[in-house]
């Protein structure tokens, strides 16, 4: 769904987790910003699994140790990702912005 008349526009939809590694959701229209969240639970304090974040076309959402990115900006859209850490060194960078069956919504600003 489009919001806007002269000032800034938003899109707001949403997309259900297919549980790839990266989704490429298109819209279209190359965004200022997205905001993503997780209908099923909150984004996370920052030692939790990531299941959103906002991302601008300049800085994408990482997790909290920024080694893994969660969402980012494309001139198309945004894309997501649905990663696990394998490494017991490094428990705290989940990311499941793509998590197979989860719901997901986003705003789009551009």
């Amino acid at each position: 769904m489009i919001h806007g008349g002269g000032g800034p526009k938003i899109i707001t939809g949403s997309y259900t987790g297919d549980g790839t590694a990266t989704r490429t959701i298109s819209l279209g229209v190359h965004p200022e910003m997205v905001l993503v969240l997780c209908a099923e639970y909150s984004i996370g304090d920052p030692y939790s699994d990531a299941y959103g974040g906002m991302a601008s076309r300049d800085w994408p959402a990482k997790t909290y140790n920024w080694r893994r990115e969660i969402a980012a900006v494309t001139d198309n859209g945004f894309v997501v990702h649905n990663k696990t850490s394998s490494s017991t060194s490094d428990p705290y960078s989940d990311v499941n912005a793509n998590t197979s069956g989860l719901h997901y919504n986003y705003v789009v600003f551009y």
